[in-house]
């Protein structure tokens, strides 16, 4: 049974949590709501009906992971890839969760919501194509590819199944995009899928500048993973 259970019809379960709002603490359940999802209480109830646990549930704004790719001159296929700060990040093994840090580098296939186009929300490939445009640049586009299902980044709380695109382009023809002032991009590397693999294997991946940058690894490597599975051959030609 999906966690849709709410704290209030369990009179008398505490599982412990506690909402804090401008200093006021509120016991029991609760929903925090916003343009881009909404975080509840969800209980996971036993095979008898009883409460089982209870935490909180993370459900996003539909969005959509983008894999950009192509052939360079040399024949290999590249994925074009960003490096950006995110700033809701904790440093690996950082200890201090109630102190601030240093927002933390990902390097990240482009992602995004995706966005309402008089009233009615865009599809996942129309989703990719800005995405593109915004954080990669503008090219010529050679095919277009959706996974069917798409991917949940961490069922353990996040409820959401966010799509897959795949846009082929002419790596040669890319403008690269001139890039929002909100949403600061420090770089974009195309990388072969064995740069790639060797990135993922290492665990970091270091800037020009010598910054150092997370692979990240619930959404935008699950992307690139189940494209590459999907796309085998291209696949083999890093074994």
């Amino acid at each position: 049974m999906t966690a849709l259970n709410k704290l209030e019809d369990y009179p008398g379960s505490n599982p412990g949590w506690v909402l804090s709002v401008s200093g006021k603490e509120t016991v029991g359940g609760w929903k925090a709501v916003s343009p881009y999802g909404t975080v509840h209480s969800a209980v996971v109830p036993k095979d008898d009906g009883t409460f089982g646990f209870a935490r909180p549930a993370y459900r996003q704004a539909r969005y959509c992971q983008t894999i950009v790719w192509g052939r360079a001159k040399d024949g290999k296929v590249r994925l074009a890839l960003i490096a950006q700060a995110r700033p809701h990040s904790d440093a690996p093994g950082f200890k201090n969760f109630d102190q601030p840090n240093e927002p933390i580098m990902f390097l990240t296939s482009p992602m995004g919501f995706l966005n309402q186009v008089q009233g009615k929300i865009e599809t996942a490939i129309a989703a990719a194509m800005r995405e593109m445009s915004e954080e990669v640049g503008e090219s010529v586009v050679l095919s277009k590819w959706q996974h069917p299902y798409g991917l949940n980044a961490s069922p353990s709380f996040e409820t959401t199944f966010g799509d897959i695109c795949a846009i082929e382009v002419d790596i040669s023809s890319v403008i690269p995009a001139d890039h929002d002032p909100e949403e600061p991009i420090a770089g974009h590397f195309w990388l072969t899928v064995k740069e790639w693999m060797a990135v993922v294997a290492k665990g970091t991946f270091t800037m020009p500048d010598g910054q150092i940058a997370y692979p990240c690894f619930g959404a935008s490597n699950g992307a690139i993973l189940a494209f590459l599975c999907t796309h085998p051959l291209i696949m083999a030609e890093a074994l």
